[in-house]
């Protein structure tokens, strides 16, 4: 956890990412990516029939969002990502 922080914390002052809390950053990050979202039982809810497919794609998007989120490149927009939202594996 020091280390992540460290990290997180060097590429904030070196205006690489976002200035954040590094640490609410982390436990949301962990959070997003490894719990609720990716729950079957909420996946479920959701619409979206949990496989390996879905489960990948799921962690995949929060891992971009999460990422995109923490860049600085404000207007800059990448696009799309390729390949099928999550949402749209279940129909």
């Amino acid at each position: 956890m020091d280390r992540a922080n460290n990290f997180l914390e060097h590429e904030m002052a070196a205006g690489r990412l976002r200035r954040h809390e590094p640490r609410f950053l982390l436990l949301s990050a962990y959070s997003a990516v490894i719990g609720v979202a990716t729950e079957p039982e909420i996946m479920r809810a959701m619409g979206v029939e949990p496989n390996l497919r879905s489960l990948a794609e799921a962690r995949s998007e929060l891992t971009s969002f999460l990422s995109t989120g923490c860049e600085l490149t404000c207007g800059v927009s990448k696009g799309p990502r390729s390949g099928a939202g999550i949402l749209e594996l279940s129909r």
